[in-house]
């Protein structure tokens, strides 16, 4: 079950994050969609992973791309001044 809405963004994002996960976290990249032909997609709207709280809350404290975190932040309702707890 998926702990907050679908992510969605860019293919470009789509690309960053699955490169991301690939190096740090391999077994999260089960919770993204495929990459589809996105000639008929507008831009940042398509979705790209639907993760568990349990992965949200790894992402929250350890992902450095800013377009993830600041959706986290959003969709938990944390304050937009949170700060990193974790530095590994």
């Amino acid at each position: 079950m998926a702990a907050i809405d679908k992510l969605y963004g860019s293919p470009e994002q789509w690309e960053e994050l699955r490169d991301w996960l690939m190096n740090n976290y391999p077994s999260f990249l089960a919770h993204m969609y495929p990459k589809p032909d996105t000639s008929m997609i507008s831009p940042n709207s398509l979705q790209i992973a639907n993760f568990s709280l349990r992965e949200d809350g790894v992402l929250l404290l350890t992902c450095p791309l800013e377009w993830i975190t600041d959706r986290l932040v959003e969709q938990y309702g944390l304050k937009a001044k949170f700060s990193k707890v974790v530095d590994k």
